[in-house]
This record gives C-alpha cells, structure tokens and sequence, in this order.
C-alpha cells in the first residue's frame, strides 16, 4: 500500500481494487499460503452500518451455503468469514465476465447462446437444489473461465452488485418486492 503497510483480510492479500461500493469492495487478492489469486469482497462493518447493517453478514451467510455446491457453472467459493472488523468473502479468481466478453466480441451464434443458456440454466439448477435464488444475475455476474465456461458468481445478493446494471435484470417478481423464486431467473 501507498503507507508500506500489507494489508491482510483472511488468508489473502489484496493486490488491486476492482470496484468498490459502500458496502464491500471487490480484489484481485492472492491467497497467502499459497499465492493462488482470487477474486476477494471484503468490507468493514463500520462502513456497512449506515447503509444495511446486516448486509456484510448476508454476504458471508450466502458464500458459506455456496461453498457447499460443487458444479462447473457456479465459481468456487474459497473461503468466508469474518476477520477482525473485515467480512469477506474469496472466489476462484476468472478473468472476464459475459457483459466484457459480449462487448469485445464478434456476435454470438444461436448455438453458442444456447449452449452458454444451458451451462446457466444447470448451474442456477444446483443452486436452487440447495435453497438458493441468486437475486442479481446479470451479465456481469456471470464469468467466462479460461476455458469458455460459464460460471455464475455474486450470490449474495443485490446490495453489493453494481447499481446501473440492477434495473434491467431484475424479474417481475422481485421489482414487485416479492421474494424471488427459482422461476424468478427465467
């Protein structure tokens, strides 16, 4: 850091910031036994509590259900808690998402729509087969690992997500104020 400090928030080490909200800012990070980097959202309650107290506590609460979901379209959970006035929360670290891939590149055909519909579709599958509705999926919640898969991250829920993308995803339901449901992702 500009003070010399290193900073450490659970295990990883912040080594850029991404983006930031009121609530929790987002990392590139490397994991300190090991130097694997990761994607880490950390924030300060002291920072939270004067927008949505509870927020930071739902962010960890959603990671640590997702930790328990293994499948190839959601991206890996590493590890969530709390750590002195920190909660975070640290991913496997992807590159890129949908919305920057959409935007760099020639258009999509029919099959590979399809084809990426589908790996979401089975990845919002297992995460309903756990009891969990993502409420923000856009396309900058879905990444494209190295390899073209699509990986569905970001569970934890609106008030952490970017604000100018919200609007436009969110389902009938939910901009009713209903609790979203499974159905609520179609």
């Amino acid at each position: 850091t500009a003070t010399g400090r290193t900073i450490e928030i659970g295990g990883y080490r912040p080594v850029g910031q991404l983006t930031n909200s009121p609530i929790a800012s987002l990392y590139r990070a490397v994991a300190i036994d090991s130097s694997r980097p990761v994607a880490l959202r950390a924030g300060r309650a002291s920072l939270a509590d004067s927008t949505d107290p509870a927020a930071l506590d739902r962010m960890v609460t959603s990671a640590r259900t997702i930790a328990t979901i293994r499948h190839p379209n959601i991206v890996p959970v590493l590890g969530a808690g709390i750590d002195g006035a920190w909660h975070s929360v640290a991913t496997s670290w992807v590159q890129k998402s949908l919305a920057e891939a959409l935007s760099k590149s020639d258009p999509v055909t029919i099959r590979e729509a399809a084809t990426f519909a589908l790996s979401i579709a089975q990845g919002l599958a297992a995460a309903h087969g756990s009891g969990v509705i993502h409420s923000a999926l856009t396309p900058r919640n879905i990444l494209i690992s190295e390899r073209e898969i699509p990986q569905i991250v970001d569970f934890g829920g609106m008030a952490l997500s970017a604000p100018e993308s919200r609007a436009d995803y969110l389902s009938p339901e939910h901009a009713r104020g209903q609790n979203p449901r499974p159905p609520s992702h179609l």
